[in-house]
Parts: C-alpha cells; sequence; structure tokens
C-alpha cells in the first residue's frame, strides 16, 4: 500500500511539472527608505540591506512616471502612491518607465534578459547596508551615487533622443511627444511649468540562469521636476 501511496505522489509530481507550474522563487524587496523625498528636494534614497542575499538576487531596477499637478493627476498620483503589493508587471500597466543609464541597460518586458541591472550589487557587498542616493535635482545632471564604487553615474528617461542615447530630465530634452509624458501634457501642465515625478524600486534577480524575476515594489517617493526652460 505505502509503494501504491508514493507512485500516486510522483504522478502527481510529474503532472505538476507538466502543466509548467514554476518553483517558487521570491526576492525581499529593497530596504524602505527612512524618508520619501519632499517635494522641494528631488533627493530620493534607496537602501541595501542583509536581507537581500538570495542566490538570484543581482541588485535593483528604478522605475518612474510622471504626474500633472491638476487635480486629476494628484489624485492619480495619490491613488498609483501605495503599489507596495503589486508586481512589476502592474507598475508597467500602469505606464511607469525605467532609469536607465545606456538605451539597452534594462528592459520593459520581464521576457526580455538582462543580467546587469541599474544598481548592481556585488556578490561581495551581499550582506551589507549600503545607501544609494538618486539625485533628479533642476542641475539637470540626474545622478546615482554609487557607494561602494566611490562615484556617481547618470541616469536618464527611458526615451530615445534619436541620437542613438536617451533623454535626460533637463527641460530642454523634454518633448510633448516623449512617451513618458505625452498623456499629460496639456493646458495645465504648460501653465505650472512643472510636473511630478514618483520613483519605485524593485529588487532583481535571475532565476534558472535566463529569466528575470523582481520583487514587490518599494516606493520611493516624488517630486516636482521642472519640464519647461
Amino acid at each position: 500500500m505505502r509503494g501504491v501511496k508514493l507512485l500516486a505522489v510522483l504522478a502527481l509530481a510529474l503532472t505538476a511539472a507538466g502543466c509548467g507550474l514554476e518553483s517558487p522563487f521570491y526576492l525581499n524587496p529593497p530596504g524602505t527608505p527612512a524618508q520619501p523625498a519632499s517635494t522641494g528636494t528631488p533627493i530620493f534614497y534607496l537602501l541595501h540591506t542583509s536581507q537581500n542575499n538570495e542566490v538570484e538576487f543581482r541588485g535593483y531596477e528604478l522605475y518612474y512616471k510622471l504626474y500633472s499637478l491638476d487635480s486629476d493627476g494628484q489624485a492619480l498620483m495619490s491613488a498609483e502612491s501605495n503599489l507596495g503589493s503589486a508586481t512589476f508587471d502592474v507598475l508597467i500597466s500602469k505606464s511607469y518607465h525605467p532609469l536607465c543609464t545606456t538605451l539597452h541597460d534594462t528592459s520593459t518586458t520581464s521576457s526580455v534578459i538582462h543580467n546587469a541591472p541599474l544598481i548592481r550589487i556585488l556578490p561581495a557587498d551581499i550582506g551589507s547596508t549600503l545607501q544609494f542616493l538618486i539625485d533628479l535635482s533642476p542641475a539637470y545632471q540626474s545622478t546615482l551615487s554609487v557607494p561602494y564604487a566611490g562615484g556617481i553615474i547618470p541616469l536618464n528617461r527611458f526615451v530615445p533622443d534619436g541620437n542613438g542615447s536617451l533623454k535626460s530630465f533637463d527641460p530642454a530634452q523634454i518633448a510633448s511627444t516623449d512617451s513618458d509624458i505625452s498623456a499629460i501634457w496639456n493646458a495645465a501642465t504648460i501653465s505650472q511649468h512643472s510636473v511630478d515625478v514618483v520613483l519605485y524600486a524593485l529588487s532583481y534577480g535571475v532565476k534558472d540562469l535566463t529569466t528575470p524575476i523582481y520583487s514587490n515594489p518599494v516606493y520611493l517617493g516624488y517630486a516636482q521636476i521642472n519640464i519647461l526652460p
């Protein structure tokens, strides 16, 4: 009888495998910043903690969205500022875009493989606590501070500039037809010369050596940026 039961269990396991059921993978999300960005100072913080030590873990991705300052935009931003239980695909469905360093360093589809996330955590730093500073200040030279490298890297919007690179947050590089702002380019946006930018961060990893996986998103705050010189 015990042998019959064992065969039944094995049969169920093989059936499940044949149906394409995936093994569970979970990535811890980034640490929650002690203080999200305030409107007047577009400085955001991302925390790496020792909890992010899964073998699949590679680093972090940053996603942004621009909102109008009118009442409709403010209401939408308020409704979408608590997506902590959402998924990567939900962020994409709500028109969030990745922050990038170059045109091809990240992807907006989970089916495209990229083993080097925007913020790479080196194996030697897996057990450390690190704080990354994201600066979207009106200096228009948006940057990411990398503490373990002792330097900074540029940050760009996910909008091609037509010359093989990406546009920055410099108002001179923001156009009404840009994919990340065209939907909210209206009279209110133009009259106020500014929009709100919201940032989310996700842990990024690779399972089975090829398939990208993401944690739940963590809200990093929002700030106003100029869109007209």
